[in-house]
């Protein structure tokens, strides 16, 4: 069998109308598949969902404890990403659903991102619930291929913030090698 050049397929199957080449947004895109993959596996049984994010942060919460040192910077990152020019906070983008989980993922989402709720577990919490929307709005959402390179910040922040939770983990024992 031949080789298949994935990327220019791609190209070519948009009429050339996007220039996806083999670029760091796309790594970055992979590698957050990858992270949120062995994330899924080890925190959420496979399957990530608010409450099995809740509780994930609540176990590692009680064996070693969360601090502002770790989620100080990816809460910044967020709050600037999601103000408005009105200095409102809008998390539209994330395209939480009607279901009554997602209404109440939001909803902590919110309260970390305006500081009404300020504790670093709470915090790692909505952290969490933003790459959770990230991971499904990849997936199984509103699929715009050619704006995927305008995310690769988010894709930055996310891994690396997926990185220190599973390099918690596993200094915590919670990952068995």
């Amino acid at each position: 069998m031949e080789d298949f050049n994935e990327l220019e397929w791609i190209n070519q199957f948009f009429d050339n109308g996007i220039d996806l080449q083999q670029n760091e947004g796309l790594d970055r895109i992979r590698n957050f598949a990858l992270f949120w993959n062995m994330f899924e596996n080890f925190a959420c049984a496979n399957f990530a969902n608010v409450t099995k994010i809740e509780n994930f942060v609540e176990k590692l919460n009680g064996r070693t404890a969360i601090t502002l040192e770790l989620v100080n910077p990816y809460l910044e990152y967020f709050i600037d990403r999601y103000t408005i020019p009105n200095n409102q906070i809008n998390i539209d983008g994330l395209q939480f659903r009607d279901k009554r989980s997602d209404i109440l993922a939001r909803g902590k989402v919110l309260a970390v991102l305006e500081r009404q709720v300020v504790t670093p577990k709470e915090i790692l919490e909505a952290l969490l619930l933003i790459l959770l929307r990230f991971r499904n709005n990849l997936f199984h959402g509103n699929k715009q291929i050619v704006n995927l390179e305008g995310q690769i910040t988010n894709f930055t922040i996310a891994n690396k913030l997926l990185a220190e939770v599973l390099t918690l983990m596993r200094q915590n024992h919670l990952i068995s090698s």
